[in-house]
């Protein structure tokens, strides 16, 4: 089925406006952005006041923050905004990269045109209470997306890719590695792309190429949660009695990864249900295709 462009860019201007509207009467449809935006801006003037102390003793004086990483972040935006206005406006237009990136990975993934209807599916973001909020009042969770969607996109473009370049596997590990410093629970994907690649590459330089990418942008979180001791993962926990954090646990950190994943399940309903009779017919499936799901289904149901 396909729709007219013009129509298309008028749908996607009129979710843009939305936003801009939301903006000026400070929209928190998801509830609690607004207050989470008030105590980021008190964490950072504490940060900024003494940033050596403040990395160190992170787990200890900012203990609803979300990452060492994305305090840097809000402070850069900070010194180059000239209010908090004009900061929650930049981070705004980066979250339009979410969607944008989406239309992106899937256009690779599926090859459509412009005019076919597939090209609206982004759109489901913007209605997102979610994704509106944390674009209007600064939140760590798009930045994270937007960071994990170009990792994504790189990965699907390495898969097109006839020769396995290593520029797609460097950039899908990089941007892995960012949104996974501002969400640890990121990291996880981590696995599934390095069963994707050994199976692709076996044991080859690519791999190995890929493994040292890891190693080493993996070191600066390594260093600093089990050298200087600063444990900053604890934030990203489920809460006990008393809203006491939980201590760390395999099953905590599958936690947060499993909602992210029916976040995105969610969001890929749209598409999974159109082209349905495709997908579930018996006959297209291999059996190394059926491996991987099985295995992660059942990984998540033990320890969700």
């Amino acid at each position: 089925m396909n729709i007219r462009s013009r129509n298309i860019y008028i749908l996607y201007l009129f979710l843009y406006l939305s936003l801009l509207v939301g903006f000026y009467f400070n929209e928190d449809f998801a509830l609690g952005y607004k207050s989470d935006y008030v105590n980021y801006r008190y964490f950072i003037s504490l940060f900024e006041k003494d940033y050596v102390n403040s990395l160190l003793n992170f787990d200890e004086l900012f203990g609803g923050f979300p990452s060492p990483v994305y305090i840097i972040f809000f402070s850069l935006l900070r010194k180059i905004s000239f209010n908090d206005t004009v900061l929650r406006l930049i981070v705004l237009h980066l979250s339009l990269l979410i969607p944008f990136f989406f239309y992106q990975s899937l256009k690779i993934k599926y090859d459509f045109k412009i005019k076919d209807i597939k090209f609206l599916l982004p759109t489901i973001i913007f209605f997102s209470p979610y994704f509106r909020s944390a674009s209007i009042w600064a939140g760590h969770e798009n930045i994270a997306l937007i960071f994990l969607s170009i990792s994504l996109y790189f990965f699907l473009k390495y898969e097109k890719t006839e020769r396995k370049k290593l520029a797609c596997i460097f950039f899908n590990t990089f941007f892995l590695a960012l949104a996974a410093y501002i969400r640890p629970s990121y990291s996880l994907f981590g696995i599934y792309f390095f069963i994707r690649y050994y199976f692709d590459l076996n044991f080859s330089n690519k791999l190995l190429f890929y493994i040292f990418i890891n190693i080493l942008l993996s070191f600066p979180a390594i260093y600093y949660v089990f050298v200087l001791d600063v444990n900053f993962l604890s934030q990203f926990l489920l809460r006990g009695e008393n809203d006491v954090l939980l201590d760390f646990t395999l099953p905590a950190f599958v936690n947060q990864f499993s909602i992210t994943l029916t976040i995105l399940f969610f969001y890929s309903t749209p598409f999974i249900l159109s082209n349905i009779k495709k997908n579930f017919q018996i006959n297209n499936f291999k059996n190394n295709k059926l491996i991987l799901p099985i295995i992660f289904f059942i990984f998540i149901n033990i320890l969700f």
